[in-house]
Parts: structure tokens; sequence; C-alpha cells
């Protein structure tokens, strides 16, 4: 607002009160009239004084609009990851025609679901139209601007309807200065701060929160179909910024519509008024909400607790200012010493209440508890899931209690165990509402001490108020004080400018690959290699494919893949100080043609290592001499630590063989997702495709056609259909073929305009799976006797200095059913896979009458440790081959001894290993999918356009 606006607006609140005083009877009517125009005005004010606290407490992000983003050096340049989403959504649909949430653009070429990615969606729809006038650093600052003003604006709004709801009769009451001080605790609070600095930017997106609770509020209250329409609506904008608000706004609703009195939870308009609310937000969520559910049951939601200990808010953390805050200590030590384990905390403290905050909630939370009852609740709840699930003091969770050593458990980990809400890794977010809850507690206590009307039965409507030149420059105190015990300014800041080096990558035509030191793959839960996501920024410029890139999950094949290459896995393992020796250095420069070939790689970039960012820093110059050593490159470009090399690379061979069964370079490249692995498969070394469609890259010379054969064999058995495979080129289908029992060669040619220049996708798809365990009968056969065992089963016997192992069962249903002791482990399975019995013998009497015990067709597993087989007796030795052993290990000193047999079998039919060393067995049924197996992939050229 400039100086102009301003005095109008002031000579205009002056002619108001002049015209109210001239026409005023009495001096209490007066004073209301004029602080009624006074507060008119006032609330016109406050989204325009929080827009300005935006600039003022972000500083010098205002300085730096275009050129810099919020986030730090020394952490993990997550904030270029959302930026690059706003390029990739506009990019993708625009530019490419193609679906947004999946790119090949990174992960290349395998590309990369973005699902389940922090995409903060909604940002990215916002920014869309104003990429074609804006860079993308001054839209992304604007947006957290914006953002922060309308989290004020939004929580404002919300407190004033609470206090103006719940104060009615009240003539005196001013809810405005008490609501104004509550956005200030959620537009400001160092949360968000924190989450700016370590570029957790769809965790600053917090705007439509407040207006949902609003909504939600009046939904509650109101009759009508508008308030529900709303609170959908913000639900839904609140979902697409980030997907687990939706988890704690769905809390949040629980906690409010519990806590409602008015109407009941019981009152049926309530409840289609709910019903609507959750319908316009699961129809308006629904493009991104389906997607996500088909993802997370697809294979990768979250397993383990991921975490979430090492990112829960600590108890001290609570009342402890961050370190952003210039009483808090050094920002960037403090991530240092986070990242290296010894720092205060765990984790980064992310999650400071504030002491004058807490104060007013506290007086809040005592003076209208019974009003409060369900923001109270609120607030306890969301502290305790941020608190994780162990409760952290000071950075411990261990405690020692006189010698007891013990941990106290908090109610996370309940969430823990609920579909889809455990795939919230992270609890220190819960403090998105937390913060909401302390404003709404702190504002009613701001309320109070600023002069509410005292509830009293003689004079419901008047009470104790301050005067006006006493409560306006209180509020203006209490205003200070939230803001400066939360401030983190100077906000720190990243350089987001595009290194020239790109300017010639951006320059050459044509689609293709490049490499990028670092060189790496992140997901939320760790890094292969040495990731830098703001190099995958840079992709926003020049518009190459990278092999590299950032994901928040994935399926582990897709880090698998890119460890398996050669060249790659050595370059992973000198940025990670490793060492590669002279052999491996020498078969990567022997395939290195093939590899550049292959990829389509026309430039590699080299980036300047960053003071305190291991291990890239530390090894950059050795991953340097091992790409100028092994790759055939030219360096075009040398200044500022940014080095630019050209690939020499060679045109394409007119035919490649894919030998799929082989140990080779070219077949771990071209190997996509849905292979089982090398294996003998009918006297070939060969993989089972196990998957519906399994997927192989082939490069190809533009405008040549070209001809594809496999080699294949089909898996058969007795009463099978007819397999049949239909290849599918880019996204084109090839008519199908059907397969015939045995290994046979199946061709088909390919005309030129389904192909692409540089690497081509191509998916087999197959007529049907079968899972032997379930079609053949004898599949998972214990040795030669016959019986099919209904469970895996391992054993491990350590022998005389090892220990003994049985495993009955595989993942979270295996059984342990060894006991560990010296002497013969034994356990005992019926044919239904369940363990009856589980035993150890040191005598070998005791072992020959267990044996004897057992009844006949019973699995008997056998796993030796110590050295009880030099004592084993003709009894014991006649009782192991009654299940189908042989061996005699007393024959050899130090024997390891492990069975897996059959009680009445014949000697000599049973699973057993005897001797020195670790004796290992396994056998399990095969529950493999399996579709057909291919020993070799031929691709020849037939000629320039399509084929005759």
């Amino acid at each position: 607002m400039g100086d102009r606006e301003l005095g109008r607006r002031a000579s205009e609140i002056a002619a108001q009160v002049a015209a109210a005083t001239a026409g005023s009877r009495n001096e209490a009517t007066l004073r209301h009239e004029i602080e009624s125009i006074l507060e008119r005005h006032c609330r016109a004010l406050v989204p325009a004084l929080y827009a300005l606290l935006a600039v003022v407490l972000t500083w010098p992000l205002a300085r730096h609009l275009t050129t810099h983003l919020p986030g730090s050096y020394t952490w993990a340049f997550d904030e270029y990851t959302f930026v690059w989403n706003t390029w990739w959504l506009r990019y993708s649909l625009l530019n490419l025609g193609q679906n947004p949430l999946a790119t090949d653009y990174i992960f290349y070429p395998l590309g990369i679901s973005l699902v389940l990615y922090t995409y903060n969606i909604l940002n990215a729809l916002i920014a869309l139209p104003l990429q074609a006038f804006l860079p993308l650093p001054a839209i992304s600052n604007l947006t957290f601007l914006v953002t922060t003003a309308l989290s004020g604006y939004g929580t404002y709004l919300l407190v004033r309807y609470i206090l103006s709801t719940s104060h009615s009769n009240s003539r005196s009451t001013n809810p405005q200065p008490a609501a104004f001080l509550s956005g200030l605790i959620y537009a400001f609070g160092s949360y968000r701060m924190v989450y700016a600095a370590i570029g957790h930017y769809d965790m600053w997106s917090t705007a439509w929160i407040p207006l949902y609770a609003l909504f939600l509020l009046k939904t509650l209250r109101e009759p009508g179909r508008r308030n529900p329409i709303l609170a959908g609506l913000f639900l839904t904008l609140s979902m697409l910024n980030e997907m687990i608000f939706g988890v704690f706004l769905g809390m949040l609703t629980v906690i409010l519509v519990i806590g409602h009195r008015p109407l009941g939870i019981g009152d049926w308009e309530l409840g289609k008024r709910l019903a609507v609310l959750g319908l316009v937000a699961g129809v308006l969520y629904a493009p991104l909400g389906v997607p996500i559910l088909r993802e997370m049951v697809g294979g990768y939601e979250l397993t383990g607790w991921g975490d979430a200990e090492k990112l829960s808010v600590d108890l001290l953390g609570l009342v402890t200012p961050t370190a952003l805050h210039p009483w808090g200590g050094d920002w960037a030590e403090t991530l240092r010493r986070t990242r290296e384990g010894t720092a205060r905390f765990r984790d980064v403290n992310t999650v400071f209440l504030g002491w004058t905050g807490l104060t007013l909630a506290l007086i809040g939370a005592v003076r209208y508890r019974r009003r409060l009852a369900a923001w109270i609740a609120a607030f306890i709840t969301f502290a305790l899931f941020s608190l994780g699930p162990l409760l952290q003091i000071n950075g411990r969770s261990l405690f020692d209690l006189d010698g007891l050593k013990t941990t106290v458990p908090l109610p996370f980990i309940l969430l823990h165990y609920i579909p889809i809400v455990k795939a919230n890794r992270v609890p220190n977010r819960f403090s998105v509402v937390l913060m909401l809850a302390l404003a709404v507690l702190a504002g009613f206590g701001a309320f109070w001490l600023l002069g509410q009307p005292a509830r009293s039965k003689e004079r419901p409507s008047e009470g104790r108020r301050l005067p006006s030149a006493i409560r306006y420059p209180l509020t203006a105190l209490l205003a200070v004080l939230l803001l400066f015990e939360h401030l983190s300014i100077p906000l720190p800041l990243t350089d987001a400018r595009i290194p020239e080096v790109y300017g010639q990558v951006a320059a050459a035509p044509g689609d293709f690959a490049i490499l990028q030191l670092p060189l790496g793959w992140r997901n939320s839960f760790g890094v292969q290699g040495a990731e830098s996501t703001q190099t995958q920024y840079y992709q926003t410029f020049h518009h190459k494919r990278l092999l590299s890139g950032n994901i928040s999950r994935n399926p582990p094949f897709k880090f698998d893949y890119f460890r398996r290459v050669p060249i790659l896995d050595s370059l992973i393992t000198i940025q990670t100080y490793g060492q590669v020796d002279d052999a491996r250095r020498a078969a990567d420069r022997a395939t290195a043609a093939e590899f550049v070939r292959f990829y389509d790689i026309r430039y590699v970039v080299v980036a300047p290592g960053v003071a305190g960012r291991p291990p890239y820093v530390d090894t950059r110059d050795a991953a340097v001499a091992y790409m100028e050593e092994v790759l055939p490159l030219e360096k075009v470009y040398d200044r500022d630590g940014w080095l630019l090399y050209r690939v020499d690379r060679q045109p394409l061979p007119s035919s490649l063989t894919v030998d799929v069964g082989a140990a080779e370079p070219l077949t771990a490249m071209a190997l996509g997702e849905g292979w089982a692995g090398a294996e003998e498969i009918q006297g070939r070394s060969a993989s089972w495709a196990v998957e519906q469609k399994a997927r192989l890259f082939l490069p190809a010379v533009g405008g040549t056609a070209y001809r594809l054969t496999l080699t294949a064999l089909p898996f058969d058995y007795p009463g099978a259909a007819a397999q049949e495979v239909t290849p599918i080129l880019n996204g084109h289908r090839l008519e199908p073929r059907t397969l015939t029992p045995g290994w046979g060669d199946y061709a088909w040619d390919v005309p030129a305009e389904v192909l692409r220049p540089g690497l081509n996708d191509l998916r087999l798809a197959f007529a049907r799976l079968d899972a032997p365990a379930e079609v053949l009968p004898g599949n998972g056969v214990i040795g030669t006797t016959g019986v099919q065992a209904p469970v895996a089963v391992e054993v491990n016997s350590g022998g005389p200095e090892g220990f003994a192992y049985i495993t009955i069962g595989e993942g979270e249903g295996a059984v342990d059913g060894s006991l560990h002791g010296p002497g013969y482990n034994v356990a005992v399975v019926d044919t239904r896979g369940k363990v009856r019995e589980r035993r150890t013998f040191a005598d070998p009497a005791d072992l020959a009458d267990f044996i004897a015990g057992v009844e006949e067709g019973q699995i008997v597993i056998v796993a030796l440790q110590g050295e009880a087989a030099a004592h084993l007796n003709d009894d014991a030795l006649a009782a192991l081959r009654s299940i189908g052993g042989q061996a005699d290990p007393r024959r050899e000193q130090g024997s390891s001894h492990a069975i897996i047999g059959v009680k009445g079998a014949a000697p000599g039919t049973a699973l057993e290993a005897a001797g020195p060393g670790n004796g290992w067995l396994r056998v399990a049924p095969d529950r493999r999918t399996l579709a057909v197996a291919l020993d070799a992939v031929r691709w020849e050229q037939r000629g320039e356009g399509n084929l005759p």
C-alpha cells in the first residue's frame, strides 16, 4: 500500500470519526462507534500487514527474488525438487503431451513414477501460466510469500470466527487483535521457516489448512451446503500440496466433530453436511487420489519405521528456539553436526512452540477450557504424535532408571499399523496442525489478557475491558514478542542461477542423455552414489535426459538397475570413498564405447564440490580422473570448478545381440523390469519373465527399420494354455506370436515410424503368468524323497565354530526352527508347514530316541552346532539315515552337518550337506509367476525407411 493510498485511508477514517462524534449523544456510544470505525478499517489492513511481514521476516528473500531460493548448501537441496516439479508439470503437458505423474527424463532409461512424489502439485498448477513471463525461482518465492501471508490471514479468520461466535452476546467484544496475534503464530512460526531452510516446500504450503478448519466449524454449526462445499474444496487444496495433510486434517475433523455439542454427533442434518464435505473432497481429489492408492497397493508402501525415531520432535525442542534464531546457534554448524550425529538433537529442531505463544495458549486453555475442549484435545493429540514412536529428551530415547534401561513408547506407534496412515514416516510433520491448535488456544489467551467481557449474572454483556490506550500497545508488545521468539532472519538461501556451462548443452540439438557428477539416485530413505537435486533442477534449462534422479519412494529395482551397470557402479564406488582396481578399470575401458553409445550420452558435466557436503566434495577429483581415464571424452569447458566434456560416440552397429543369460554389461543395460535373473533353463543360460509385461531397452538409428528376433521358451505344464507374446515398442503394439513348447526363434519386422533415435522402450506382453508351485505337483521337492516342502526351508550349520540356524517360511511369516544350542538342532514340520517340535541334542542316544518317535512322513530338519558330530554313535547315525541322510560326519574333523529330510525316506534321498566349512541347504516351492524364458534378443537394421 503506497503513501497516497495510506493518506486517502487516513482521511476517510478521520471523516467517519468526525461524523460519529457529531451525531453521538453519550460517551459510551461515541466510544463504541469510533472503535467500530477503527476496527472495520483495521480489518481491511490485516492482509496487507501479513503480506508486509512476510517480506520482512523472510529477508533477504525479497532482495534475491529471481535468483535464489530458501534452502541450505549443506543440506539435501530439496528446494530444487519443488522447482523441478513446477517445470516438469508444464513441460510434460505442453511440450511433450504426456502424463505429468511419470517421467523418464530422470532415472533414464527406466523412468520413475511421480505419483507418491512430494509433488506439491497445487503450487505447480498455480505456477503453470506464470512460467510464460516469470523465472522459476521468482514463481516459487512469490508462492512462498503469498502462502505465508495467507496462512496468517486464514488463521486470523478462523480465530476471529471462533471468538465472535463464543461471545456473540457482547457488544464490547473485539476479537481482531487476538485473532491477528494467532495469525502471527501460524504464519511466522519458526517451524515454517525451518522447513523452508531445509527445502521442504510442501510443509510450508499451509495456506489452506486454517481455511479448512474454519469452514469445517461452520459446517458443524450452521445449516446449508455452502460451508461443507468450501470445506471440501479447502481440504482438497491442502492435500494437493501434500497428500499427508489429508491424514492430519482427517484426525482434526474427528476431534472437532466429537467435540461439537450443539447438534450432536448423531444429528441427521449434520451427517448430511459432513457427507457433502467428504463427497466434494473425494471427487475433486480423485484424479490424484486413485493413482496414489493404486501405487501404494503396488508394492512399495513404507515398510519398517523409515527413520521415524530420528525425524521426531524432541520434548525439549518444543521449548528450544531453532538454530535459525539469532540466539539459537550457528545454522550451518547445526546442520553439519546433525548430519554427523553429534548435534544436541537427533535431527534438525523443526518445532519450537514459542514461550509467549505457549503462555498465551495455557491461559486460553485454562480460562476457556469448556469452549476449547476440542482444540485442547487437538493440541495434545498432535503434540504427542509429533514426538514420534519413542519419547526423546535432549537427544536421548533410552533412559537409565537405576540400572534399568528403558524407553517410553508413544501413541505414534499405533499409527504405524494403520494402512495409508503409516505412510507418514516423519512425526515432526504433525506440527502443521499442532501449531494451528496452539494459535487458536493462544488467541483465546490473548483475548482474555487484552480484556474480554467478564461472565457475570448481573451484567452478562459488560465486564473488565482494558482502555484502548493500553490494549493496542499491549497487542503490539505481544506481537513483537511472538515474532521475536520465532525470528528466522536472515533466512538461508541457495543460488538458483543456471551455471554458464549448461548453455552449450542446451544449444545442442536432439533428444539425448547427459552424464553428471555428482552422480547418484536418492529417495526418502537413502542415497545411492552422490546425488544433487540442484543439478537435476538445471534440467529445467537444458531439457536433456539424466540417468540420475531424486524421488520419494521407488521399487528397489530402480536403484539396483544402475548399480549392476559396471561403469555406473564404478562411479558410485569412487564417489562414496571406495576404490576401483586396475582390472576393473581396464574392463570399464573396454566397454566404455558401448556404454555411451547405448545410452546416447553426448556430454558429461562435472559440478564443483560444495564445502560441507560429503562425500562428493572429497571424491570429486578421483571421480573426474576415473572418467577421463575410462570414457572417450574431450574437455570443452573449464571454469569456476565446472567442467564440460563432449563424448566421442561411435555409430551404432548394424546389429547387436543381447545374451540374456550372460553376465555382460550390454545385458545389464538392456534388461529392465520384469526379469528374474540368469539361471540354467533347459540347457541354456536364460532368464524368466516374471511379470505380465517384461521390459527391454534397444538402441536404434533414426529413420531405419529393424528386425527383432527372440529366442524364447514358454513356461509349460500339462493342461497349460498356449502362451502368446506381443511386443510393444514405444507404445506401439506389434502383432502377437503364439509360442510352441521348447526353445524357438520368433521374429518381428519393426517399421521405422515406431522407432526413435537413441534408446527405445520394448515391453513384452504375455497372455498368461503361472506359479510353478500352483501348477506343478513336483515343485519344491525335498531331494529325491518325492515329498514336496509345503513352505520354504533354509538350514545353516556352522559346524564347530559357528551357529545353527533353521528358518521355516519366508518374509514376515518366517519361523525360527532352531534353539541354537550346542549339538544337533532338530525341527519337525508337518505336511501343512507347521512346526511341531524344536529340540537340541548333545547326547547321540537322545537324538536317536527322538527321531525314532517322529511320525512317518513328517519333515525333519537338522542343523549341527559345535563338535557333536564327532560323538555320533551307530544308533544316532541310523536315525539320521531314517530321514534320508547318508553322510557319516565322524570321518572328517571339524565337520558341519545339515539335513532336510522326511521320516521314513530311503538313505541318500534327503537334501544333505556335510563337511568342513558351513553347511547350507534350501528348498522352497517356486512361487514366482513365470511367463517365458528368454535366451537371446537379436536386433538388426533392415534398411532405411519402412520395410519392403
